[in-house]
């Protein structure tokens, strides 16, 4: 059981960094110009959002 809970934690991981990496590529290849905002900012709300939308 306690191994259940490790691979589930795992994996929610994964995903949050999976998350994190399409937004930074999605910043870099797709936005048009510098976003106004502190990266680290951009990146926290678009994975917010990305967050809200998957588990609404």
């Amino acid at each position: 059981m306690a191994m259940s809970g490790l691979e589930l934690m795992d994996d929610k991981r994964s995903i949050l960094v999976d998350r994190i990496k399409n937004v930074i590529i999605e910043m870099i290849h797709y936005s048009e110009g510098v976003p106004t905002v502190n990266y680290s900012d951009y990146i926290a709300e678009n994975v917010l959002i990305i967050k809200r939308l998957t588990y609404n």
